[in-house]
């Protein structure tokens, strides 16, 4: 490098001066050197830092130096009183000023400031201050940068409409002077980040990827090239791997960006061998229209889920394998057949059927994560064919079938591993982008090219979003539609038009150092991003954020123009910042305006359920009692709080029943200030809370919304009864026209309630595990019809002397006792009841252990089938407690 002696002098006053008062103020607990430090290498500053080459050239010319205890403290941020410090003391050795700013008097900055501002470098704020305070942005910095080194911006005639700071971001610009670690033009610099600005400036470094005014800017900048996404990946690794990371890189292996991993053709085993079973057409096997569904958010959008059911066939993921059953007529059940992945390390999840085409998506992890998508012609139920295997690295996180067209949403880190180990051959510079395989070609390539990869506004993950669609009535052969982001998402919501992709934004205390295994976090928010779908096409239209978080899918809706959210701030054990909920309603074409919101929603409480139903919404919160608050939305401008009504316990799922009555799913809770003389299970000093205690079902009467009411109530069983509907709303089976509500649950009761005044921390014993079905109505309210259990003796197993117990196998095995003190122990979790669906007029419960058919009118069985077992069935058997 060629360094211009007359600016490296004036740098190195300027940078030696990071060590001096103003980083005092910054970091009160470090001391800085007296002498310069030009040999030893700083602790924090590890070889494959992004900007080790600037500090290291900077510090062997003596120009910089750390602190006493080794460190450089590259990411710390610096405030606009020491970064204006900095630059003036590179000008001048006697700054000369005070009282030039309402907030600039005579302190240790004062002079600098004042400087500053008569030189015309600074100008303040409208209302008079200059807020010394604040942590300087880059678009500031880029202004004080550009007129003290006199750098010119390329255009002579600015447009009266550019922003300010336009010019000077532009003309670091031209100096190749903006780290790729900035990403909005609000990003407060770091110590790292001034010192590779500095040295980009001062030595005309031309070699390394910079931002320009226009992806700086940018709603939806792309990324300049792989040298670039490489530069910005390397940061995010050296944050992720410092310093816990640093122990661990040596341990990761990745696959190779040639490697290629198709699996084989699946193993199809058929249950009646010879026999065919092919569909009646493009509606697939229904034999009536009379049939449930998977229960989902939005009506006319389809989500995955372990069971499907079409009308003839039960479709069912147990184990490794993908079962279909011939469900109906009842009396004629038998499985088909059973679809075996041969892929050691895959695990289906979850899937779609429409018409003859299934598709199954799960997880493989060989040497990384993958998501893996398999669709099947399932034309011939006895002998699913594949025809497509489509694979992506990264994590699942949800997907969607509107139609004949499925999305896929995934997470997806860089290829980190390659970075670390990268030794002295570089990598290809678009190896960090993850690679996607199709069967269709037996190619595995990068999932897009490097330049096609977008950044989101205020990028700050180390992490790839990858949105993927596929056309399902061509299957074998259709296009794979497939959007890159540098983000993250966490929670998905969709209508049949968008695509909404949610995620944490966490903000953490400056000037401390930045740590993502373990960040001090200060505020939470959360990010949505809004996709246009179109036919299997997937396309980024707009993003915004709102404070505090989500609790599920749920807590997101579109209607007409308007994007609708709840979420949730604080903590309840945290006296500094407690609960607070809120509601806001956004332009759906552009999230980042706010139409409407709605604050302090059951202050002091959390949400627990959310539930939007066309010109209402529905928030429950909880802390000892259970608000349930009626919300106007029909006006996106002025949404209101119209009533509120305040009843024991909580929902934690809300479920439509008609336009005007809701049903809610949750837990019973008793005060804790009521059991203040019981000392087993309470926490002294914590009266403001409550104990949960059993399954909590009620209808809301919201006729008139002003004075909402709770019309009925039924509880199930004590402390420690629980449903996966209370955290799943797919174990639903809902009809209001059969006046059917069904779902798995596992009871528990105490048995010995001789005291009127039961510790209510005390769980009970499990007493059934199964299945209840309701009648409902807005009559009778709630009647249970039956009962339903997969649960027999060949279930439990008595316990030996040891303590173990026979599985039912002959393998002895180590059990947990949950029946009861002196009963045989649970250890068959097939039994349990995941789903419940209806054909016609009978009733299924499906479990991995068989499927039963009853008759809705009295629940009398009319057929059962037990399902093959998988072919380590005995060995692995779980112990559900």
């Amino acid at each position: 490098m060629n360094f211009n002696p007359f600016s490296m002098n004036i740098l190195k006053r300027t940078l030696s001066l990071f060590v001096g008062t103003s980083l005092l103020v910054l970091m009160s607990a470090v001391t800085a050197s007296a002498d310069y430090n030009t040999t030893t290498k700083y602790q924090d500053v590890e070889d494959n830092y992004p900007y080790y080459d600037a500090i290291k050239n900077l510090q062997s010319s003596g120009v910089i130096h750390g602190y006493e205890d080794g460190n450089f403290l590259p990411d710390n941020t610096i405030n606009r009183a020491e970064f204006v410090k900095v630059v003036i003391a590179s000008l001048t050795k006697d700054p000369k000023g005070n009282n030039c700013f309402k907030d600039v008097k005579t302190e240790w900055f004062a002079p600098y400031v004042c400087e500053a501002k008569s030189r015309g470098i600074i100008q303040g704020y409208a209302n008079g201050t200059f807020q010394p305070d604040l942590n300087i942005s880059i678009v500031e910095a880029s202004k004080i940068l550009a007129l003290a080194n006199g750098l010119k911006d390329s255009k002579t005639k600015p447009d009266m409409n550019d922003p300010w700071y336009k010019r000077y971001v532009e003309a670091l610009e031209l100096k190749n002077a903006i780290p790729v670690s900035i990403d909005y033009p609000e990003k407060k610099i770091t110590r790292g980040e001034v010192v590779e600005m500095a040295w980009r400036i001062t030595s005309s470094v031309t070699t390394k990827s910079s931002k320009t005014y226009a992806s700086l800017t940018s709603d939806l900048s792309s990324i300049e090239s792989c040298s670039a996404l490489k530069d910005k990946v390397s940061m995010q690794s050296y944050r992720l791997y410092r310093p816990m990371g640093l122990m661990m890189k040596s341990t990761m292996v990745g696959a190779s960006p040639e490697e290629a991993v198709i699996s084989p053709a699946p193993t199809v085993d058929s249950a009646n061998t010879g026999a065919s079973e092919k569909s009646t057409g493009d509606k697939g096997g229904a034999l009536t229209e009379d049939f449930s569904t998977t229960n989902v958010q939005v009506q006319g959008v389809d989500e995955a889920d372990i069971i499907k059911n079409d009308g003839q066939y039960i479709y069912m993921i147990k184990g490794r394998s993908i079962r279909i059953v011939k469900a109906s007529p009842a009396n004629d059940m038998k499985e088909l057949s059973r679809t075996a992945v041969d892929e050691t390390s895959y695990t289906p999840n979850e899937m779609f059927v429409t018409g003859n085409t299934l598709v199954v998506v799960g997880n493989a992890y060989a040497k990384m994560s993958e998501t893996v998508v398999y669709m099947y012609d399932i034309t011939d139920r006895s002998n699913p064919k594949q025809l497509r295997r489509l694979s992506f690295e990264g994590s699942y996180v949800s997907s969607r079938r509107i139609g004949q067209y499925a999305y896929f949403v995934m997470n997806a880190y860089p290829r980190y591993e390659l970075l670390q180990n990268e030794g002295t051959t570089p990598i290809a510079t678009d190896a960090v982008v993850p690679r996607f395989t199709d069967s269709k070609n037996g190619k595995t390539v990068p999932v897009t090219g490097c330049t096609s990869i977008r950044v989101f506004p205020r990028y700050d993950e180390p992490n790839f979003l990858i949105v993927a669609g596929v056309a399902l009535n061509d299957a074998a052969n259709s296009s794979v539609s497939k959007q890159v982001y540098l983000g993250s998402g966490s929670t998905v919501y969709s209508s049949s038009e968008g695509l909404y992709v949610a995620t944490q934004k966490y903000e953490y205390n400056d000037n401390q150092i930045y740590n993502i295994w373990a960040p001090p976090i200060t505020k939470t928010s959360t990010v949505f991003h809004r996709f246009a779908l179109n036919n299997g096409q997937v396309e980024f239209k707009t993003n915004g954020t709102v404070p505090g978080t989500l609790l599920n899918q749920f807590s997101m809706d579109e209607s007409g123009n308007a994007f609708r959210v709840a979420t949730s701030q604080g903590d309840f054990w945290n006296p500094n910042s407690q609960p607070t909920n809120q509601l806001y309603v956004l332009d759906k074409n552009n999230l980042s305006t706010v139409l409407g919101k709605v604050e302090d929603i059951g202050k002091g409480e959390k949400i627990k359920a959310v539930r939007f139903m066309g010109k209402r919404a529905y928030v429950v919160t909880f802390k000892n009692t259970d608000p349930f608050f009626v919300i106007d939305v029909e006006n996106p401008s002025a949404p209101k709080i119209l009533g509120e009504l305040k009843i024991p316990g909580y929902s934690d799922y809300l479920h439509p029943y008609d336009e005007n009555h809701i049903i809610g799913f949750g837990k019973e809770a008793v005060d804790a200030s009521q059991f203040k003389d019981l000392n087993d299970g309470f926490l002294p000093g914590r009266e403001n809370f409550a104990w949960y205690q059993g399954m909590k079902i009620a209808m809301f009467d919201v006729t008139d919304p002003v004075n909402p009411k709770e019309m009925f109530k039924e509880t199930i069983g004590d402390r420690g009864t629980s449903s996966e509907l209370l955290y799943n709303h797919k174990a639903l089976l809902f009809s209001k026209e059969k006046g059917l509500m069904a779902f798995p649950i596992e009871v528990s009761e105490i048995k010995d309630k001789t005291n009127a005044k039961v510790d209510p921390s005390t769980y009970g014993e499990t007493v059934f595990r199964g299945a209840y079905v309701y009648g409902v109505d807005l009559v009778k309210g709630f009647t249970l019809k039956g009962k339903i259990t997969h649960v027999d003796a060949s279930d439990f197993a008595t316990p030996d002397a040891s303590g173990s117990g026979s599985g039912g196998v002959g393998v002895p095995m180590p059990m947990m006792k949950i029946w009861s003190p002196s009963g045989p122990y649970f250890n068959n979790y097939e039994a349990i009841i995941n789903r419940l669906a209806y054909i016609g007029n009978t009733l299924y419960s499906i479990s991995m252990k068989k499927i039963s058919a009853n008759s809705l009118s009295d629940l009398s069985e009319q057929g059962s089938v037990t399902l093959a077992k998988e072919p380590n069935d005995g060995n692995d058997r779980v112990i559900m407690y």
